[in-house]
């Protein structure tokens, strides 16, 4: 099981190797040379010492939680700030559990056209700091932004759409069962292994190159991408409420760890995208508020993900972003980072999305404009139809008379 691939030449590679093969492993690196750069951890003795809460504070954000203390969190937000906050239902999982999203924002004219921020947490079940990261962020961006200039911008500029648990199911399963479940949890073949369950949903959205990689097929593999785009109706629940907000949606982003990579389509192509400087511009004025704030070195490159080539290949959303998180890979908690690194990591990218907020702004004017002649064709489209239709009903009346 490759945790963590390397972001660039000279990086390092993490690998999860079970116990009965650990030997095996030694030997076969060994061969290669490599066993001499390897530093072995007990993932076992790390599973069972990861605190639930930083230091036994219980606050919200200190803590990991269960999806149904999420989802409660939510609708209490959702209470607590009715004018701000709408708690979203994208539909059912595979076993039946309720993918809910919130949305913040500060409510304008009508006439104004705000562009859509969303923001996806949790599709791979075992990165527990990516759905607390989200959470953080809603409570911040709803607690501030009555009192926080920048805060009250965002919300006034832009709908923020959060999805604290993508992958509710295999989330749930990490809690109960495996901690390092990685999948969703849908049955293929109850006569297989247990590890034969379940897709990679960032690898089951409809891009240009599904199910290139050799082992996206293969069942029992962690990156399975399942037997069709869409295959799955946790990403099909995600994928139809992207394309329904498609004309307002300005910007994607795409949270897992780890490593502390920012990173922009394309996954499946060597050549970058044409609007590659446009996302540059606002990866180096993320990065570099991260930087100034914490020390904490993001690098910004090209991603192997699926999710955000699908949001720009597919609907044209040329800020679409997949953000490795905390811990980086010196680090060495691999996917167990520490309770007291979620506020931390919050931070980071709060501040983040402080820098670039403005470089979104300067988008919505055109955006705007945009949106709002792709619907007044539409109301053309639909009075011409109309017209049409009155018109053939006097045809066919005065034909039948």
């Amino acid at each position: 099981d490759v945790w963590k691939a390397p972001s660039q030449t000279g990086r390092e590679v993490h690998i999860h190797v079970g116990p009965d093969s650990v030997e095996d492993f030694k030997a076969h690196l060994a061969e290669l040379s490599l066993y001499k750069d390897t530093i072995a951890i007990d993932t076992r003795e790390m599973i069972d010492n990861q605190d639930r809460c930083c230091h036994g504070n219980s606050d919200f954000d200190n803590c990991y939680h269960t999806l149904d203390e999420i989802h409660k969190e939510m609708y209490r937000l959702r209470s607590d700030h009715p004018s701000l906050a709408s708690v979203v239902e994208l539909g059912k999982s595979y076993e039946g559990r309720n993918m809910l999203g919130i949305t913040v924002e500060i409510k304008q004219s009508r006439r104004k056209v705000k562009g859509l921020i969303f923001i996806a947490c949790g599709i791979h079940a075992r990165e527990w700091i990516s759905p607390a990261t989200c959470m953080y962020l809603i409570h911040q961006i709803l607690n501030f932004s009555d009192r926080d200039e920048e805060i009250a911008n965002m919300t006034k500029t832009f709908e923020w759409f959060f999805l604290p648990v993508f992958n509710v199911d295999g989330y749930e399963f990490t809690h109960k069962e495996d901690r390092l479940w990685r999948k969703n949890r849908r049955v293929f073949d109850s006569s297989l292994p247990a590890d034969c369950i379940g897709v990679d949903l960032n690898r089951n959205f409809n891009n240009s190159k599904w199910g290139s990689d050799l082992n996206s097929h293969d069942t029992c593999s962690e990156q399975f991408s399942g037997e069709s785009p869409f295959s799955e109706i946790e990403s099909f629940n995600v994928a139809k409420y992207l394309t329904d907000r498609r004309s307002d949606l300005i910007a994607f982003f795409d949270f897992h760890s780890y490593g502390q990579l920012w990173m922009s389509p394309w996954g499946w192509r060597e050549d970058r995208p044409s609007d590659y400087d446009e996302m540059k511009t606002l990866m180096r004025a993320a990065t570099d508020a991260i930087y100034k704030t914490s020390g904490k070195n993001y690098i910004y490159d090209p991603t192997s993900g699926n999710s955000i080539d699908y949001t720009y290949d597919k609907l044209g959303v040329v800020h679409s972003y997949c953000v490795e998180l905390r811990p980086g890979e010196e680090d060495r908690q691999g996917f167990f980072a520490s309770a007291c690194e979620i506020i931390q990591t919050g931070r980071e990218i709060l501040v983040a999305f402080r820098a670039i907020t403005p470089i979104l702004a300067k988008q919505t004017e055109t955006v705007d404009k945009a949106i709002f002649r792709i619907r007044k064709n539409k109301r053309k489209k639909w009075k011409r139809r109309e017209k049409n239709r009155r018109r053939k009903e006097r045809n066919d009346d005065s034909n039948t008379g």
